[in-house]
């Protein structure tokens, strides 16, 4: 399966594979949202992809992760979703080096002592 970040600049897949995409060309169709008869897969992300890619976005793009901040506390419903949003993102950290990868753990690490 190609995957949307596939060839772009912050492409995550290596770090994250597939996880939290899926294909969703019928679930947008159903949306009565326009897909042009040509095209035959159109992948999405999910909550937890999407917040996942925003942090390696930010961090890569600005050396902070603030725009994501309080992320598992404000959008996030359960503990186990914090959880599991958690154990993903530290696949990120070998994405990074230096003070970028002291930017990814000092984000878990907040996020992490958050409360539900």
């Amino acid at each position: 399966m190609k995957l949307a970040g596939d060839g772009l600049e912050w492409n995550t897949n290596p770090f994250l594979d597939d996880f939290g995409i899926y294909e969703g060309k019928k679930s947008l169709e159903a949306k009565r949202l326009y897909i042009a008869p040509d095209i035959k897969e159109v992948y999405i992300a999910n909550h937890f992809r999407a917040i996942l890619d925003l942090l390696f976005f930010y961090i890569k793009e600005t050396g902070r992760a603030s725009r994501v901040q309080y992320a598992t506390g404000d959008w996030l419903d359960t503990p186990e979703q914090k959880e599991l949003l958690l154990s993903k993102a530290l696949l990120l950290q070998n994405a990074f080096e230096g003070k970028n990868k002291e930017t990814l753990l000092r984000w878990i690490e907040t996020e992490r002592a958050l409360e539900q």
